[in-house]
């Protein structure tokens, strides 16, 4: 029998898995759709459609939980594949966090700027860039996308992201200029920064 701890990570492994399986789905959906289209030749007669049915995948990429219960390496590898069926390819630069739950924050956070950079940028490349110093990490994650940006009126994905930053004592800036980049401050020790804040 499982105990209350067990069974709430199993209700959430199933509900991850079942997200999972969804879009897995949709993505097939509009790749067929998708190449379908361009071998008929009717892919300008069909971009309305074949773009509203990505933006709806990726939204639901963007909506699974940030609670994962895979290995780090498969949640990137993950990331990586999801990121190359849209289209973008996502570079690393500079040493990922070591402990489990910055780097599921930093997991986040890209995957929030990936959405953002292919819904609303057309990006194909998203950088993220991760430099620290002896207390925190700090990443800045852009995209190559052609959409000129001065300011941005924040949705729900950038408000849920900020709000889940801040309660684990990290920070989110965005910065506009031309195009968006997030800025994101992650505590390098955060086990003990973790202690340090329930004294």
């Amino acid at each position: 029998m499982l105990d209350g701890v067990a069974l709430n990570a199993w209700n959430t492994h199933k509900e991850i898995l079942a997200a999972k399986m969804h879009i897995h789905d949709e993505l097939g959906h509009c790749l067929l759709a998708t190449t379908k289209a361009i071998t008929e030749d009717r892919l300008a007669e069909n971009a309305d459609t074949l773009r509203k049915s990505w933006n709806s995948t990726i939204q639901d990429f963007s909506n699974i939980s940030t609670v994962w219960t895979v290995p780090d390496s498969s949640l990137q590898s993950e990331l990586m594949q999801v990121a190359e069926l849209i289209g973008c390819k996502v570079t690393f630069l500079g040493e990922q966090p070591k402990s489990r739950k910055a780097l599921q924050l930093l997991y986040a956070a890209v995957r929030e700027a990936l959405t953002n950079a292919v819904r609303h940028a057309d990006a194909t490349e998203l950088t993220v860039r991760i430099k620290q110093d002896k207390q925190r990490y700090h990443i800045e994650i852009s995209d190559n996308g052609g959409v000129s940006v001065s300011s941005i009126t924040e949705g729900n994905g950038l408000s849920a992201l900020r709000q889940r930053l801040e309660q684990e004592g990290a920070t989110l800036k965005v910065l506009c200029d031309n195009s968006v980049s997030l800025l994101v401050d992650i505590p390098f020790d955060f086990d003990e920064a973790q202690k340090g804040g329930r004294k």
